[in-house]
């Protein structure tokens, strides 16, 4: 008889580790991913998939915790204050657009072929990857300048909508760090942006990390330390090789 509380006890690890790994593993199906939040909807999407209708409501729940955690992290979530002065914490992005003569914008649709991409994830990346370069770039050129030549947008303010225009969104806190770097260095974020996208089309840039999705991108503090530790390890390089040199 001893052996029955511990029996007891072992079923129920037993239990509560499979329920958790159950959980876990819908959370990765589209079915959480889109049953409503109404009863009868949970009470369907169970009985098809042979589950008790709680494990679906926690397994929603894991979802939207998980989902919370990457936008906070990312930066993505703010504080809004409502109408009955309740602050709540809520989701958001920040659009950027780039604006391009007909020459620039034809190589930047070769370019985005060529690599499988689209312009939103082309244009978030290369914002990343100048997020993250700790070198203080000079930026020469308030214009176009491509292939040796100047490119010119004429008409461009005579009309809403140019339509060799790329869009994307941002996190916020990516957004931040991009404001934050124009004003260190000086310049407007268009000709910081416009210098980058040069890079890539005149070859001078080639490896950079693509970036689907605005959550994958980081907080502003966080673009800040990482640039400050690239900066660092960049001037202490610098260091060993002119002692090696001496």
């Amino acid at each position: 008889m001893s052996g029955g509380p511990k029996r007891q006890t072992h079923w129920s690890q037993q239990r509560s580790e499979f329920r958790a790994w159950l959980v876990n593993r819908l959370t990765e199906t589209s079915w959480v991913r889109t049953i409503g939040r109404d009863q009868p909807s949970i009470a369907q999407a169970a009985r098809q998939l042979g589950v008790q209708p709680d494990v679906l409501v926690d397994a929603r729940k894991l979802l939207d915790e998980r989902a919370r955690e990457s936008a906070q992290r990312s930066g993505l979530e703010r504080i809004r204050t409502r109408p009955d002065g309740r602050s709540v914490l809520v989701a958001g992005t920040k659009q950027i657009v780039l604006c391009m003569p007909v020459e620039v914008h034809e190589a930047w649709v070769y370019y985005r072929e060529l690599r499988g991409l689209n312009d939103a994830t082309l244009l978030r990346s290369l914002v990343h990857h100048l997020l993250l370069d700790p070198r203080h770039r000079h930026y020469p050129h308030e214009a176009w300048v491509y292939e040796g030549q100047v490119r010119r947008m004429p008409g461009r303010h005579r009309t809403t909508n140019w339509p060799w225009t790329v869009r994307t969104y941002l996190s916020r806190g990516a957004n931040e760090a991009l404001v934050r770097r124009s004003r260190a260095v000086r310049e407007s974020k268009a000709r910081m942006l416009r210098t980058i996208v040069l890079d890539v089309l005149e070859g001078r840039l080639v490896h950079f990390e693509v970036i689907p999705d605005a959550a994958l991108m980081f907080a502003a503090d966080r673009y800040a330390t990482l640039e400050g530790k690239l900066e660092d390890r960049a001037v202490a390089k610098q260091t060993i090789a002119l002692r090696r040199s001496e």
